[in-house]
């Protein structure tokens, strides 16, 4: 069933990209000259985007989990520990889409605005989340002190990460990984 699925899936984007292929000639004039016309106004929006989500990463990250940092998880009470948890997988989330915006938001820029102010803001929002991935792992080690996980420029980081989880936290984490392979 899951393979009739997922062909039918496959078969649906294909016709999708077909027909945008097929009907290109109708509106894909339409849609670069509006690219082209209003470049800047896009670059603009995106790297407000980009911005916003930035600011509220790192503030929602600050203020959220830097009341709980220095409690350890004997001392917390489950739902603490699940608020903590929680905010953590939150400012995680939010790191990544910055992140991935941001690559976006350079490849937007060097194909359609070729501009070099905008380059040089889309590099700076690029190292920003960066900074801001770096931050939530960093702040991740704070709170989980007495699991000490691996710090990000160790050797062998993810043989330690290994070493570190339990045997949930493992098939957790394996399931995941067959999946994402299986997609």
């Amino acid at each position: 069933m899951k393979t009739v699925i997922k062909i039918l899936g496959f078969a649906l984007i294909g016709f999708i990209f077909g027909y945008i292929g097929a009907a290109h000639e109708l509106w894909l004039p339409e849609i670069l000259s509006f690219i082209t016309n209003y470049t800047t106004a896009i670059s603009i929006t995106l790297l407000i985007i980009i911005g916003s989500i930035l600011v509220y990463g790192f503030l929602y990250t600050y203020l959220s989990l830097k009341k709980l940092s220095g409690q350890t998880t004997e001392e917390l009470t489950d739902e603490q520990d699940r608020n903590r948890y929680i905010a953590l997988a939150d400012a995680s989330l939010i790191s990544n889409i910055a992140f991935y915006l941001s690559i976006f938001y350079i490849a937007y820029t060097v194909v359609i605005q070729d501009n070099f102010l905008f380059i040089c803001l889309s590099l700076v929002a690029l190292i920003l989340s960066c900074v801001l991935l770096i931050y939530s792992y960093e702040i991740g080690r704070t709170i989980y002190k007495e699991r000490n996980l691996p710090g990000l420029g160790s050797n062998k980081m993810e043989q330690k990460l290994l070493d570190v989880m339990d045997d949930g936290e493992k098939h957790i984490a394996f399931l995941g990984l067959y999946k994402v392979y299986n997609f």
